[in-house]
């Protein structure tokens, strides 16, 4: 292949936090972890629903790691 043209991969989900604090998860996620930007482990949850509540979290740094039972996903997220 040309240029590495057949490497290319499509990402099938996307993982977002809104403004109002709502994780938004597409895709086949099915866990959810969120840390403490020192590794602790806040909340390990199994989700079945497209969104997650983010506003109990206290105000802080926090890294949110995604699971579809093939791929992990993390992202930063500040409140």
């Amino acid at each position: 292949s040309e240029a590495g043209i057949d490497d290319v991969t499509t990402d099938k989900s996307d993982v977002y936090v809104t403004t109002d604090g709502t994780l938004v998860l597409s895709g086949a996620v099915s866990k959810v972890g969120i840390y403490s930007i020192s590794g602790q482990l806040i909340v390990s949850e199994t989700v079945t629903e497209s969104t997650y509540d983010l506003s109990a979290l206290a105000n802080g740094a926090y890294i949110i790691v995604v699971s579809d039972g093939i791929e992990i996903k993390s992202i930063k997220y500040v409140k």
